[in-house]
């Protein structure tokens, strides 16, 4: 383990990828030990019984987001001074200054560099401890290391799972293009187009990231409300859409 007394991490993040390879990270290259949580919910519940170090929080997540998580934890007597890292795919000035004022120590954009994850959090800790400082936004470097091959490995898998979930997000679009999409399926198509956004570059997919990215940017307001989509709406998403599918890795 590095030095320091960090130790043990509480992990909360619904996406199962960035969840496995971020916990494969922590645990192999920072020897921290890790209790990962795929709900707020779920790690409330753990909290009472898993004491730890720091708590690492996605922001975006249904149900419990990050901020009522943390703010939810700090009415626990038991983790009102543990210090919070956050970690986020949309770095915009103002979401950092809404996280800065919950306290926490930094954030951490994604997509992040597995790599450097563990180092990253060391810093933050151990900036936290030395003085008071003012959060920041952490961009991790590449960090040569003999623990690439799990990261590689990791990668092939999901790039190997990809399809499925390229599958999902079209069928979800079908719904929304005919007009017969629920709002749980609308929110579905969201989620998952900014899951791959956010996760997509971490595992080496930067094209599928961006194309994503763009496609989220446009759906935000369409999911946000209810009704028929107008035709160049119609016209503008399944461009995108087909860019997203013409984007991931072939072979």
């Amino acid at each position: 383990m590095r030095t320091g007394e960090l130790g043990r991490i509480l992990y909360v993040d619904d996406e199962p990828d960035i969840r496995e390879i971020a916990t494969i990270a922590l645990e192999n290259v920072g020897g921290y030990k890790v209790e990962a949580c795929e709900s707020g919910e779920q790690a409330l519940l753990v909290l009472r019984t898993f004491r730890p170090d720091l708590i690492l929080l996605d922001v975006m997540m249904p149900g419990m987001d990050g901020p009522t998580t943390l703010r939810r934890m700090r009415e626990m007597p038991e983790a009102q001074d543990i210090p919070a890292v956050f970690m986020t795919a949309k770095v915009q000035s103002d979401e950092i200054r809404d996280l800065e004022r919950s306290g926490a120590l930094g954030v951490i954009a994604k997509p992040f560099d597995p790599m450097a994850l563990s180092q990253t959090l060391q810093d933050l800790w151990s900036a936290g401890r030395a003085r008071s400082v003012a959060p920041l936004v952490a961009a991790a470097t590449d960090t040569a290391s003999a623990d690439a091959d799990f990261l590689a490995e990791v990668s092939r898998e999901f790039v190997r799972t990809l399809p499925p979930k390229l599958e999902e997000v079209v069928s979800l679009w079908t719904a929304l293009a005919d007009g017969a999409a629920t709002p749980e399926q609308r929110q579905a198509l969201y989620r998952n187009v900014h899951s791959l956004a956010g996760s997509a570059k971490t595992f080496g997919c930067a094209p599928v990231s961006a194309a994503a990215r763009t496609l989220e940017y446009q759906l935000k307001p369409v999911v946000a409300r209810s009704g028929a989509l107008a035709p160049d709406e119609r016209s503008r998403l399944q461009s995108l859409v087909e860019a997203l599918l013409a984007s991931a890795p072939s072979g």
